[in-house]
Parts: structure tokens; sequence; C-alpha cells
């Protein structure tokens, strides 16, 4: 063994330790046999040990990685070397020079264990985990490893080495990295093949999230590698979610919305990942989320738009059903907050989707069913007009109300009975009337109020409450027709469906309702679009047989004589 040592530090002979290296690890090997015999042969053992891998680090290092490497293919002799167990000297890498060693030391140990045919063989995670201390920067290794790459073609360094070089060496090197890219940069230096990658690096990714590795940008630039992947992008997408804050995945689809392109994939996970983690959301958190949204949809991509909106949409879905079909929401939104709500949506071009129930969900609870403290119809009723006005543009102008627009929806703003329509004074009438403003939703959703309102009238009380409604279209002074008065006109023409055209036939009957039959005949020859004109021409004609009936059989009466000057003079003379 002394001779073994003079040889290593005297002799200048580069190819001494090419072509014998085997041979020291064996003389080492046997040594080490006769260790507990004689204690004192450690020493020499160790300084022929430390020789030994200089010189393997000095061939490794000269030849460019082609030298050292093992000249015997005896399987036995392989394993009686132990070479694997040689590894285990290195405790450090404090710089190039013990790389070298390392490298050098690692090649023989990997034609070790393949000459030996090792059931396992010796993998490239196995060694490094053998260091306890790394002294070497993450980016220096894999640029020597690159340098040298050409001796390590059979066992190349793979993804599972890699994501532990990261692990014990990344966060030493980078306080906080804004981008995946210099990992990415590595990787391909390494060649390493992707999808290998991201299998190996779930559990690393989701401590370097908690640890905050990397900033926001940097987990997006990471993200946005694999948005054509639906798999991965779902994978490492829920890891974040699942090691992270809401508010902090909210900021990262806010962030991808403005700096990235949104693609499918991207919008039905973001959704899915957001709606789990909206739900435990206090009101005040989730308008915490929305005012974040409100400052950062003006600069959300123009492109982003629409896939933004439908992801804002499906959240406002997600926690206002939570809210209120959950029992913890306490009242509904308030007008305030509904606006707000809606602002974020609108102005990424919002659009309505008569088919999705998350669409029609969210107009619902953003529009119509609001808490309002007064607890008269009418008023909230003009409220509602009032909201419609300010979405004319954005929403009505776009959409056709009876296709939107739910019965259901409008329940609070219906009145209990006719009754209490008539109870409605001029002022308040006339306040509707110009609210308006010919809004396509208020004069839909104002058609299904008196329709609904006098729909379901006993017949037996028809008489009464014809001459209530006569009374009070007088009263509130509407009873005479005008082209720019179509509440009115929808009102008359409901009371004539609704119960006047059903007593065609006994229309002698009827009470005294001139100013209605003069507003429906009116109406009828100016051809307004609100009356039905066929409807009333079939009434008109029904009548005056009935009448002319009554003149031939019975003598007329005053009242028959006033119908018919009503229904066979023109309009005009009535």
């Amino acid at each position: 063994m002394t001779c073994a040592t003079e040889i290593l530090k005297t002799s200048d002979d580069s190819n001494l330790i090419s072509q014998r290296a085997d041979g020291y690890f064996y003389i080492l090997q046997e040594v080490s046999k006769y260790i507990a015999e004689s204690p004192k042969l450690t020493d020499q053992m160790n300084e022929l040990a430390k020789l030994l891998l200089e010189r393997l680090g000095s061939a490794f290092k000269s030849s460019t990685g082609a030298n050292p490497s093992l000249c015997i293919t005896d399987k036995d002799m392989i394993k009686k070397m132990n070479i694997r167990h040689h590894l285990t000297l290195f405790t450090n890498i404090n710089g190039v020079q013990d790389l070298m060693k390392f490298f050098a030391t690692c090649k023989l140990a990997f034609q070790s264990s393949v000459i030996a045919g090792e059931p396992n063989y010796l993998r490239w995670k196995d060694v490094l985990t053998i260091i306890r201390e790394w002294r070497i920067s993450l980016t220096d290794f894999v640029g020597q490893y690159v340098q040298y790459k050409e001796s390590f073609v059979q066992f190349p360094l793979d993804a599972s080495a890699f994501v532990y070089l990261m692990q014990v060496r990344l966060e030493l090197e980078y306080s906080r990295l804004s981008s995946f890219e210099v990992v990415r940069d590595m990787m391909t230096k390494l060649k390493l093949e992707y999808d290998s990658f991201y299998r190996e690096y779930q559990t690393l990714f989701g401590q370097h999230v908690q640890r905050k590795v990397y900033d926001e940008s940097g987990i997006a630039s990471f993200l946005i590698m694999l948005r054509s992947n639906d798999t991965q992008f779902d994978t490492y997408l829920q890891i974040y979610a699942s090691n992270t804050l809401c508010f902090d995945l909210w900021n990262m689809f806010l962030y991808f919305s403005k700096e990235n392109e949104l693609n499918d994939i991207m919008v039905y996970h973001l959704a899915l990942k957001l709606r789990q983690r909206i739900r435990p959301l206090s009101m005040t958190q989730f308008k915490t989320c929305c005012h974040i949204a409100k400052h950062s949809v003006p600069k959300i991509k123009r492109v982003n738009r629409v896939r933004a909106a439908r992801i804002i949409q499906e959240i406002f879905h997600e926690f206002l059903s939570k809210e209120i079909y959950c029992g913890s929401y306490i009242s509904l939104l308030d007008e305030g907050q509904a606006k707000e709500f809606l602002h974020v949506l609108l102005t990424l071009s919002w659009s309505v989707d008569s088919k999705s129930a998350s669409c029609l969900f969210v107009l619902e609870h953003l529009i119509f069913t609001l808490y309002d403290h007064s607890s008269d119809r009418f008023e909230k009723l003009k409220c509602l007009f009032q909201r419609l006005n300010e979405l004319h543009d954005a929403i009505c102008v776009k959409n056709k109300p009876e296709k939107i627009i739910k019965d259901q929806w409008l329940i609070d703003y219906f009145y209990n009975t006719p009754y209490d329509l008539v109870k409605v004074n001029r002022d308040n009438y006339q306040s509707l009337c110009d609210i308006h403003k010919n809004n396509s939703w208020s004069l839909y959703i104002w058609s299904k109020f008196t329709y609904l309102s006098i729909s379901n009238l006993d017949i037996k009380s028809s008489d009464e409450i014809l001459m209530l409604f006569n009374q009070w279209l007088v009263e509130v002074e509407h009873d005479k027709y005008q082209d720019n008065d179509p509440l009115t006109t929808i009102f008359v023409n409901c009371i004539f469906e609704c119960i006047i055209s059903k007593q065609s036939k006994s229309v002698l009957s009827l009470p005294d309702i001139k100013p209605i039959i003069r507003y429906i005949l009116h109406a009828r020859d100016a051809e307004s679009r609100w009356i039905n004109k066929e409807k009333v021409d079939e009434f008109v004609e029904t009548v005056q047989q009935s009448i002319r009936a009554v003149l031939l059989l019975e003598g007329e009466s005053i009242w028959s004589f006033l119908y018919f000057n009503c229904f066979t003079v023109t309009s005009s003379h009535c």
C-alpha cells in the first residue's frame, strides 16, 4: 500500500490512473479487510484513498471526462472493489476541484454498477444524497456537468436528480425567482424530458409555493409552460391553489389575464379551482376580491376579456348561490354591491347567455332580487326600471327580455291583487311613466306585472274591478291615448284581454267604462304595437252584432245606444 501511495504521489504519467484505476480500488478494498486487525493501516489507507480521488479528478478534468474508466469486466472482481462505497468519502463539495473528483468517482461507480449487473442500477439521486453540504451553486453544477456530459452518456443526470439539486440549492441561490426561465434553461442544457421533470417536481413545487421561492410572475411563467397540457396544468394549478391563499389564486388569474393569453384549458381549470376556493369566503372577503378585480379589469388584454368574464361570472354564481341557499346569507345584495359586481363584468364586455344557468343566476341576483329596505312594491319597480336604464346599452339592447327574464324573478314586484294597483296615485304613476325610457326590458316587465296582477281575477269581481280601473285611469289622467305612453296602453290592453274580451257576448251587462273602451279604440286606430288589433276588431264585431240583436228583438235601451255609438262611429268621435 505504501508503494502504491508513493507512485500516486510521484508519478507524472497521465495514463497511470486511467489504466490502473480499478487496481487501486482493489488495493483499497483488500487493505480494508485488515484494518480491524491493524488500526495503524487506517491512516495509510485514508491517505491512499485521498490521493486516488485527487488523481481521478485530475484525469477526469484533463481528458474532458474521457478518463478514468474501468478496464476489467469480471463481475466478481468489480463487486469486491465496491467502488460505490468510496462515494461516501464525499461529504462536502467545496468547489470545482471537489466536483471533478466527485464526477470521476461517479463515472466509475456507474460503470461498476452496470458491469456487476446489479438489479437496481446506481442512480444520480443515490449519489447526490450522500453529499451533506454543497458549496457550489446549482448553476455552476449544471454548467460543469454539461461541459463533461459526454462522460455520462450511458447514465445521464435525470429529472429526479435535478429536482433534488433544486431542493438543496435553489432557495440558497435565489431569494425569490421572478421567472421559471432560469430553471427551464438548465433543463434545456441538461436535455431533461419535461414530462419526467413535471412528474418529479410536484412535491417540491408545493413546498416552493409555501415558502414563496417564486414571486407571482415566476409562478405564472411556470404554469404558462403547461397550458397546452390539460393534465399537467390541472395538477400544478391544484398544487398551487392548495398551498396558497384564495387571494393569491385570484391574483394569479388576473395576472394571467393581463400578461398572457388565456386558452380553454386555463379557463376551465382556473374557474374550477376558484369556485372551490371562493366558497368559504365571507362577504367582506368576497368584496375584496371584487375590488381587486375592479382595478385590474382595465388592464386585462382585449383577447382575454370574454374568457375572463366567463370565469368571473362562474365565481359570482358559486359564491352567491352558497350565500343564498346555504343559510349563511343574512340578506340579499344591496344595490351598491350589485352595481360594483356588475361593473366588473360589464367592463369585460360580458355577454348574456340565455342558455347558461350561471349567467342567468348572476343576472337574477345582481339586477332583480336585490335587498331593498322598502316594502312598497311600486317603489321597488321604479328602482328596477332605473337599474335597467343604466344597463340599457350594455345588456337590454342586445338581448330580448322574453328569452332572459323569468317570471319568478319578478315575484317581489307583483301585487297580490289588482286592487293594490289602483291605490297608486297620479304622481307615482307618472314618475314610473317618466322613468322607463322605452327600455324594452322595462316594458316587458310591466306587461308581465299587469298581466299577472289581473289574470287571476275572480270573474265575479270583474265588474267591480273594471269600474275601479276605469276610475283610476281618469284620476291619474291617463285616460286619453298617447303614442308616447306605452305603460298605459299595455295596462289597458291587459284589461281588455283578461277581462273585457272574455265578456263580449254579454257586453250589455258591462258597467259604464267608456274611458277604457274609448282608449282601446283609439289605440287600435293608431295601430299601437301594444294593442292586439285583430282581437279588438273581433270584439267590436261581436259587440255590434249583440247590439243589433238587442235592437231588433228587445228595443233600444239607453246603455245599448251608448255602446252602439262607441263601437259604430270612428274613434275620433267617441
